[in-house]
């Protein structure tokens, strides 16, 4: 793998990050499905509040790191867990999300 990673830096042109469209309503949706208000999601994220409001209303564009960690938060919710600890009236909880 290391030698593939390697070949890579030698000689690649370009390495395009392919996605699904990541859009206003892709995170809406994504939010909402985590039962989040857009300050815990902006939390979570690393992001402001504002930020969140403005991908919301199409206002602002998603991308770079931002858009891959949504698709990937998409794919497997619960990789929250690993990205942010929450404490809430002492007590450290881990986000988990329950299965439909």
């Amino acid at each position: 793998m290391s030698e593939f990673i390697n070949n890579l830096k030698k000689h690649a042109v370009r390495i395009e990050v392919q996605l699904p469209e990541i859009d206003k309503d892709f995170v809406k949706r994504l939010r909402i499905s985590l039962n989040m208000s857009q300050s815990l999601f902006a939390s979570y994220l690393g992001v402001t509040k504002k930020a969140i409001e403005k991908w919301e209303q199409g206002v602002n564009k998603i991308k770079g790191t931002a858009k891959v960690l949504l698709y990937l938060i998409n794919d497997d919710p619960n990789i929250l867990s690993k990205i942010a600890k929450v404490e809430y009236n002492g007590e450290k909880h881990e986000y988990k999300k329950e299965a439909i």
